[in-house]
């Protein structure tokens, strides 16, 4: 292979699954010049159908996948969202959290206006509303605030390298949400976008 590829993820895909990925296609294919983007998955499709990226790394959430016939979208892996708390917090030496446990707690997020977070509808399965939450977008915000004990977050599995080692994660078990993430492919994918394929697969253990 030779040229340009293209590559478009959205941000916690980029803490270790794409990169991996990225790694693995450069030591095989040095020749190729690589154009990572990041972007939310609704932006990345339409950057796609556009004709400016190659690869896109997308997932479900928030508002699902549209059906686009010009767009191939590939399974690769699904993605648990885990709970992240402070090392000294009560429940921090479970291996698993039963959320409705959490009932009392402070969230961090960054809900999009006007849309109900995974966190909310899980909060919604597990018969609670969540207490209001402290409103910090960034990852390493999150990380800051709840190592500084000021509240709790849910962190993506494929997001968990890049969490502070002060910090635990545990699973929610069955309340835990999930998300599907995905590679997506224009209708005529170059052959260097297909192994790229491959090689994320191989990342997200499949």
């Amino acid at each position: 292979y030779s040229g340009r590829l293209r590559v478009g993820a959205f941000a916690t895909a980029n803490v270790a699954l794409v990169p991996g990925a990225l790694r693995a296609f450069r030591r095989r294919f040095p020749e190729v010049g690589l154009a990572p983007v990041e972007g939310p998955s609704g932006g990345l499709l339409r950057r796609m159908r556009e004709g400016e990226l190659d690869v896109a790394v997308v997932s479900d959430y928030p508002s699902g996948l549209p059906y686009d016939d010009e767009v191939e979208i590939i399974p690769l892996v699904e993605d648990e969202l885990l709970v992240a708390l402070p090392g000294d917090h009560r429940l921090a030496g479970r291996e698993s959290v039963d959320l409705r446990e959490l009932r009392e707690e402070t969230w961090i997020e960054a809900p999009p206006p006007g849309r109900t977070t995974m966190l909310e509808e899980a909060c919604a399965r597990a018969g609670f509303t969540p207490r209001a939450t402290v409103r910090i977008a960034e990852w390493t915000g999150k990380f800051g605030f709840v190592a500084a004990g000021l509240g709790i977050t849910l962190v993506p599995a494929i997001a968990a390298p890049a969490v502070p080692p002060e910090l635990v994660l545990r699973s929610l078990g069955d309340l835990a949400p999930h998300r599907t993430v995905y590679a997506a492919l224009p209708g005529t994918p170059l052959p260097a976008a297909r192994t790229l394929v491959r090689l994320l697969s191989e990342a997200a253990g499949q």
